[in-house]
């Protein structure tokens, strides 16, 4: 019964990196689109939650926050 909780945490995890990864690509697009309209609030906002994303990726692969 351990073994296969541990095995959905894994599948849970696949699925929470997969989609930090569709969030960092639209956010990417967000940013792209803000340095087109120079919004610099736009700019910004993009930027942080870049940051924050890459941390949470870099958490759930297991990437310790102050190599990132």
């Amino acid at each position: 019964m351990y073994v296969k909780r541990k095995e959905m945490d894994v599948a849970g995890n696949l699925k929470v990196v997969e989609w930090l990864k569709a969030e960092l690509v639209d956010t990417v697009a967000v940013l792209l689109k803000s340095l087109l309209k120079a919004s610099s609030d736009a700019t910004g906002d993009a930027l942080a939650t870049l940051i924050i994303i890459t941390y949470l990726i870099g958490k759930r692969v297991g990437v310790n926050f102050q190599i990132i």
